[in-house]
């Protein structure tokens, strides 16, 4: 039988609270780390008590530990629910054994896995409430694909630890590097009810067990109300860690609080669904760029012309003059958007014209009073559409995103996005390192 130093020493005890009852936990408050999401209670102060959002179920808080304590975690650290009395587990005593990974473990097809989790009960009811936010994927998919655990295909059955209670090594933890599991939390960190929650559940053995797969990193970062001289400062410092890290790109988030704002010497590689216009450039004679849309963009000449690309369900594009009441003076027939590829553009001027062409296309040629300086040019996406767009120049390894909601939701986006890649957030305090 274990000794209490022996515990003391070699196990870390990581607790998921809401608003649970955690008496039981006294025995073990001296290795207890209590990740508390509910409200607060006097027997909190018991023990080492962290704060946590109230979002991802428990597999949020499991890796939020694993994530802050890599370099410092237990030789064995167990997972627990506050609640364990309705939950499927082994006897209390036999988790603090020396196995690398201890549970009541079942067997699992992988068959099942491919297929859409049969909800019923209290979760169906959920899912019907709108208190759970289904996944576009299956569980399958959502393990292999998006959290990069290489199954391989002749294995046909894996273990399942319904309810989520084990007990796992450091060791089979390390296997891992610490970007893995970074990248793992995006996926639960946008809702307090989650699918990928369940999902969890199910590939906690295989995480532990089997390796991942090989994708490359990216990293982003937000800093709200990005000056350009602000921006030429810390650009040196990403291109360091794009190296240090072997990212293949860090994305740069920054909040616009109006739409007339000049990005002169930035390149804008993403813009939101906002609605508002973002100025790019004062004064430009040309500009090569591409553009990534499913629905309309808009590119705005001197405040007087708009062109709309993707018009008519991108069947049309038009030009509208707005100095005054806005008129449409082009319609053109072309259909150039493509919501998966990049399509490149050069925007001109030549001979008193302003001309957009694709490739060797031109799609619009209008005559523009006192251009010979240059043009500005604003750019902006339709309500609900988010566009990609690449100008030329773009420092490839740094994107900027822009926003025009100062709370926009990253974890949203990327619980979404940017699957083919490991993902994890870059810290600001990382950058002064």
């Amino acid at each position: 039988m274990i000794s209490k130093e022996e515990v003391k020493k070699k196990y870390q005890f990581v607790v998921a609270r809401y608003n649970e009852d955690i008496q039981w936990l006294f025995p073990f408050k001296d290795i207890v780390y209590l990740y508390n999401k509910g409200n607060y209670h006097p027997s909190l102060d018991n023990f080492k008590t962290i704060a946590l959002p109230n979002v991802g179920r428990e597999s949020h808080t499991y890796l939020t530990h694993i994530v802050e304590n890599y370099d410092n975690l237990a030789e064995h650290v167990l997972f627990f629910q506050a609640h364990i009395d309705d939950h499927k587990r082994l006897p209390f005593n036999e988790y603090f054994g020396f196995d690398g990974f201890i549970g009541k473990k079942v067997d699992l097809d992988i068959q099942s896995l491919q297929k859409r989790i049969p909800h019923f009960g209290k979760w169906k009811e959920m899912i019907r409430n709108g208190n759970m936010k289904l996944s576009d994927h299956t569980p399958y998919d959502f393990i292999k694909y998006l959290l990069g655990i290489n199954i391989p295909d002749n294995i046909h059955k894996t273990k399942i630890v319904w309810s989520a209670l084990f007990s796992v090594s450091r060791e089979i933890i390390h296997r891992k590097p610490l970007h893995f599991y970074k990248n793992a939390l995006r996926y639960i960190s946008h809702h307090v009810n989650p699918e990928e929650g369940h999902f969890f559940e199910r590939c906690w053995y295989s995480m532990f067990h089997f390796p991942m797969i090989e994708k490359k990193r990216a990293g982003y970062i937000s800093i709200p109300y990005l000056t350009n001289i602000a921006y030429q400062k810390i650009k040196p410092i990403l291109d360091r860690k794009v190296f240090e890290n072997d990212y293949e790109k860090i994305q740069l988030w920054t909040y616009f609080k109006n739409s007339k704002q000049d990005l002169t010497k930035k390149p804008v590689n993403y813009m939101n669904s906002s609605n508002q216009y973002i100025n790019v450039f004062e004064k430009i004679n040309r500009i090569n760029f591409q553009v990534k849309s499913e629905k309309d963009v808009f590119i705005k000449i001197n405040d007087t012309y708009e062109i709309h690309l993707g018009a008519s369900m991108n069947k049309k594009c038009l030009l509208k003059n707005i100095k005054q009441a806005p008129e449409i003076v082009q319609s053109i027939d072309c259909s150039v958007l493509n919501k998966n590829d990049y399509v490149p553009m050069s925007l001109f001027i030549e001979d008193g014209h302003f001309i957009l062409q694709n490739n060797e296309n031109v799609i619009v040629r209008q005559v523009l009073d006192n251009c010979i300086d240059g043009v500005s040019v604003d750019v902006k996406s339709s309500f609900g559409n988010e566009s990609y767009w690449i100008w030329e120049n773009d420092v490839p390894n740094i994107q900027l995103m822009i926003s025009n909601y100062e709370n926009s939701n990253l974890f949203d986006y990327y619980s979404t996005h940017e699957h083919h890649l490991y993902v994890e957030k870059i810290d600001i305090i990382d950058l002064l390192e």
